[in-house]
């Protein structure tokens, strides 16, 4: 773990940074995601409802020095989509949500594109 990224999730003015970019980034490649923030002393909750699938990026100040990316609402069973999660990242119950642990904001834009992307080709959803 880099010093700069654990200071990026530190600091409430970091993770709120970190946010806005993860908003602006994901909005201007998917017109459909819908975005709301929630700050909090010591995380930021950023909700990106997907008309086929939505996200939910949290990012701790004290507990994970990474943010965590829940995957939700699935509209059918999830399958392994390549940079976004893997099959055992996938609930085993139902299929219908999955977990992702980005090492880096970089990491984090990627892989919400990726999910993003599959789910809007249909790519992210299957038997697997």
């Amino acid at each position: 773990m880099t010093k700069n990224r654990t200071a990026v999730l530190s600091r409430k003015s970091g993770r709120d940074r970190l946010a806005q970019d993860t908003h602006r980034t994901i909005i201007d490649r998917f017109d459909d995601i819908t975005y709301q923030a929630r700050a909090y002393d010591n995380m930021a909750a950023v909700p990106l409802i997907g008309p086929k699938l939505s996200a939910s990026i949290t990012m701790f100040a004290n507990r994970r020095k990474v943010p965590v990316i829940s995957w939700y609402c699935a509209k059918a069973r999830l399958r392994s989509v390549l940079g976004a999660w893997l099959p055992w990242d996938v609930n085993a119950f139902h299929g219908l949500k999955a977990t992702s642990f980005p090492e880096d904001p970089q990491e984090l834009i990627e892989r919400l594109l990726a999910g993003f992307e599959a789910a809007k080709n249909g790519t992210a959803f299957g038997n697997d």
